[in-house]
């Protein structure tokens, strides 16, 4: 499995130690300032408040009381960089623009005293040098940061304490460097950001660019971000590595030791963020978190990232590292999270000369529930770069998923790169409640591959109406397409929904529908219960010989249980690519291990069809359904296998195992249905087993396709207890150790090939070709060797009817065969094998009794037809309708007649001599009379 790592970003190394040393001027000075009293508030170069007003600047007026500092600012008017010095952190210092608008652009040529040199402050917009909370509200505040003479760039408003904005639309724009320092961030505070405990402000924040290093983020928070009402917008700039959108390191509250949420988007609050293009690096991300990310209550997030030369950014990263000279505060538990709603969306940058696109959303976990939307969107790589996944949570715990909607578009890969992801987890996906998941690869281009549209480290659990959808991307290239759904563990269904469809190659391979790898062997591999419906679509092969895509594999093929309750599992292969020389195979419908349906069970397996399939020179059709183990089926259960065409024809149903369908009693009936492709050379098998079969109660039905396709092959014994079977093909039944009949119907169309056949029970087929098919006469347990008769009864020929016989020995003895299953066969005849000198009687089906009886006589075929005569239920003298036999026909005397002679009907046939009636009178009720 792949995994992109999370890249370790340089964009702050310059800011870390400007905050570094503002930290510890603080830790030197703070304990100055007891409360606001002891504030200095400067307007550019004038003191405004030390205690008491020692300067005036029109339109500002400042009031001081207890904890409270109250600045109070007239719209209208654009004031000089607003510096506050001092004040404890239990402080609060209010800023509010009384109305109007009120801009604060930061004075270039004056320094407050105290400044650092080098510092934001008298540049700043507005620079509060104290860990005080500061408070915005009213009006419209603009806050603009100014380059420094030496080149520096400057925030628009920077905070050593936390900043809440109540009702004020903001705008803060950081300013542009031209050396080798960042752009000045928008907003930057080393405590929290909040905005709006009240009011629906707009919050518009631009990070400044720089021509030499990374481009100033929109916002830059070394605590929490929390959005409670309103909208915040935040762009970072252009630069050598692009700035971020939104930074919030939640630190120094925050810590390793647990989950942290650093960013909250609450009440329906929107936040929007976009990461600036990095010239010759890296794209900005569009939001960048050490920890979690939490939408609560309907809020609303959106993060883009931007592209970059080498790499684009991450649309949302939450617990991802911040860099260098930052602690690494993240835990595995960090994730993004929703609840009651909302919207969470993060797309990746583009990769605009070589690497890989960017991610939409990287997190540790994703965890989403109450009805919210995630979609990630992966950004384009470029050269033999990848496309960026939809979504990466990776080196977390599981993902679990809710009552919500997950969704991933990996992006398109470069000239010569992979395509992205949809949906990519290192560890298990667990969706419930009506829950939604989609996941689509990315295109591959050249030798790249196609991305997977959902895959999953561990395992996938689906239960309680959930969904999930996966679609591999295609390849415009000559590399491998992308798969469906791939996980590492197993898929375990429970009235859910999982669907994998692969991607179509261009000129190779295509991707399979779903891939289950099981590497820790773990059973039932794939797992579909009370309703579920899992379907796997193989993709079609690239021109000129690109195989199928299978619908379904699973590997550890020996031991990777398939177990199939009331639900529905299907398979299709992708057909195989072609052009005028060559073609490709066709995908197996199914390619897993051992199979276990159960409880009215479905289970449909159909192959691709080769490229030019009717061609010698075409590849082969793929199986319908290949197990690497045994094959189950009962209780109602059904499983279809349809074999793709091609040069050799796919098999319907393939085990390397045995196959048992049904059991003992109706209870058991299962139905299992194989249908060989058809092929020039060699057709395929309609049901293939490498071992034994034994059909029981129910039905099987094989049928080969042509060419010389065989209906029900094994390469071990053949054992039919009950059922209704057909087999169709050349020959229709073939067994290499032999085949013992003991009940059911069994009808044949073509020959059986079996060195041993043994029937002491049920109807079976029709008479073999030639005596070099197996070793004629078959035989009952005994040894005995038997005879076939074919029982017509006139008026009754509908399959599937029961019929009721008695059947003795020539002694009068009851012949031990197993009648209590057979039905009239699909050919509207019953076929059972008897030993010479044994008697047929009581024949009732369908509600009508046919009296009489017919003694087998040495013949090896023989024909018995049972006729009626109006009401009178009973066998007569006369010609034989259409139904009549090509052999011969059971005719009965009539003893009830006044004389005691055989009844004259007009039939010429049944003229018999009064002599010869009297004998056959006393030698028993029947005879037969040879058509010439």
């Amino acid at each position: 499995m792949k995994k992109v790592m999370r890249r370790e970003k340089i964009v702050y190394k310059a800011l870390v130690s400007f905050i570094s040393a503002l930290l510890l001027f603080f830790s030197l000075n703070a304990h100055v300032f007891a409360n606001v009293n002891t504030v200095t508030v400067y307007v550019g170069d004038v003191l405004v408040w030390n205690g008491a007003n020692t300067g005036n600047v029109p339109g500002i007026s400042i009031t001081g009381s207890g904890s409270d500092l109250d600045i109070n600012v007239s719209g209208g008017t654009t004031y000089k960089g607003l510096s506050v010095s001092g004040g404890a952190s239990s402080d609060t210092i209010h800023i509010n623009i009384l109305s109007g608008s009120a801009t604060f652009q930061g004075d270039n040529n004056s320094l407050p005293p105290g400044a650092p040199a080098n510092g934001s402050g008298g540049r700043a917009g507005i620079y509060v040098n104290s860990s005080a909370t500061m408070v915005i509200s009213g009006g419209e505040l603009k806050a603009i940061g100014v380059t420094g003479n030496d080149g520096t760039g400057h925030a628009g408003i920077a905070t050593n304490g936390s900043m809440t904005i109540n009702n004020t639309n903001v705008t803060a724009t950081g300013s542009n460097s031209t050396n080798n320092s960042p752009g000045g961030n928008g907003i930057e505070t080393l405590g929290d950001f909040i905005v709006a405990q009240n009011g629906q402000p707009t919050i518009n924040v631009t990070g400044g660019s720089s021509q030499q290093s990374d481009g100033g983020n929109g916002i830059f928070s070394m605590g929490k971000i929390d959005v409670k009402l309103g909208v915040v917008n935040a762009r970072g700039n252009t630069g050598v590595n692009g700035g971020n959108g939104v930074v919030a390191a939640d630190y120094p509250s925050g810590s390793a030791s647990a989950p942290q949420d650093a960013v909250i988007v609450e009440n329906s609050a929107t936040l929007n963020a976009f990461g600036g293009t990095g010239t010759t690096g890296i794209g900005g991300d569009g939001v960048l978190t050490s920890k979690s990310i939490d939408i609560t209550s309907g809020g609303n997030i959106a993060g883009t990232g931007g592209n970059g030369a080498t790499e684009g950014g991450v649309g949302l990263a939450a617990a991802s590292s911040l860099g260098s000279g930052y602690p690494a505060n993240t835990n595995v538990n960090d994730s993004i999270h929703s609840d009651n709603g909302g919207n969470i969306h993060g797309t990746g940058g583009d990769a605009t000369s070589s690497g890989m696109g960017g991610i939409g959303i990287a997190t540790n976990v994703i965890a989403n529930t109450g009805g919210a939307e995630i979609l990630g969107e992966g950004g384009n790589g470029a050269g033999s770069g990848s496309g960026g996944d939809g979504i990466q949570a990776m080196s977390g715990n599981s993902n679990v998923i809710t009552g919500a909607n997950l969704s991933g578009v990996g992006g398109d890969g470069g000239v010569n790169g992979n395509g992205g992801d949809g949906i990519q987890t290192d560890q298990s996906l667990s969706v419930s409640n009506g829950a939604r998941i989609t996941g689509a690869g990315g295109e591959g281009n050249g030798t790249g591959i196609g991305g997977t549209g959902i895959l999953v480290g561990k395992d996938i659990t689906a239960t309680g109406g959930a969904a999930v959808t996966g679609t591999g991307g295609n390849n415009q290239g000559t590399g491998a397409s992308g798969i469906g759904i791939k996980v590492a563990g197993t898929i375990q269904s429970n009235n859910s929904q999982i669907s994998g469809t692969g991607g179509s190659g261009s000129t190779t391979n295509a991707g399979d529908g779903i891939n289950i790898e099981n590497i820790q062997g773990t059973s039932p591999a794939l797992s579909s219960q009370n309703g579920s419906v899992i379907k796997g679509i193989g993709g079609k092969g690239g021109a000129a010989s690109g195989n199928g895509g299978n619908g379904i594999t699973i590997g550890n093929a020996q031991i990777s249980l398939i177990e199939n309750g009331d639900s529905t599992i299907t398979g299709t292969g992708g057909d195989g690519g072609s052009s005028n020389t060559t073609s490709g195979s066709g995908g197996s419908g199914m390619d897993v291990g051992p199979i276990d349906n159960t409880d009215n069970g479905t289970i449909t397996g159909n192959g691709g069809n080769a490229g030019n399939s009717d061609q010698t020179n075409s590849g082969d059709g793929g199986d319908g359904i290949h197990s690497g183990g045994d094959i189950n089926n009962s209780d109602g259960s059904n499983i279809t296998g349809n074999g793709g065409n091609g040069k050799d024809g796919g098999d319907g149903i393939h085990s390397d195992g045995n196959i048992d369908n049904g059991g003992t009693s109706t209870n058991d009936a299962g139905t299992i249905t194989g249908q060989g492709g058809e092929s020039p050379n060699a057709g395929g098998n309609g049901i293939d087993s490498d071992g034994n079969i034994t059909l029981g109660t129910g039905s099987a039905s094989g049928t080969g396709g042509n060419t010389g396709g065989t209906g029900i092959r094994m390469d071990g014994d053949g054992t039919i207890t009950g059922g209704n079977n057909t087999a169709s093909g050349s020959p229709a039944i073939d067994s290499g150790t032999g085949i013992h009949v003991s009940d059911g119907t069994t009808s044949t169309k073509g020959d059986t090939k079996t060195p041993s056949l043994i029937i002491d029970g049920g109807s079976y087929g029709e008479v073999p070709s030639g005596s070099n098919v197996f070793n004629l006469p078959p035989k009952n347990a005994k040894g005995e060797a038997l005879k076939q008769i074919t029982i017509i009864l006139e008026g009754n020929s509908t399959p599937g009817k029961k019929v009721v016989l008695t059947l003795i020995n020539a002694d009068g003895s009851i012949y031990p065969y197993n009648t209590s299953h057979l039905v009239i066969g699909k050919d509207g005849k019953l076929h059972i094998w008897l030993p010479k000198g044994a008697v047929i009687k009581n024949i009732s089906s369908n509600g009508i009794k046919y009296p009489g009886k017919y003694v087998v006589t040495s013949k090896n075929n023989q024909e018995a037809y049972f006729k009626l005569k109006g009401n009178d239920i009973k066998v007569t003298p006369g010609k034989p309708s259409k139904e009549d036999p090509k052999e011969h026909k059971v005719i009965p005397t009539d003893t009830n007649s006044k004389d005691g002679r055989l009844p004259r009907t007009g039939d010429k046939e049944s003229a018999v001599p009064t002599m010869i009636g009297s004998l056959l009178f006393l030698l028993g009720s029947y005879y037969i009379v040879r058509k010439k």
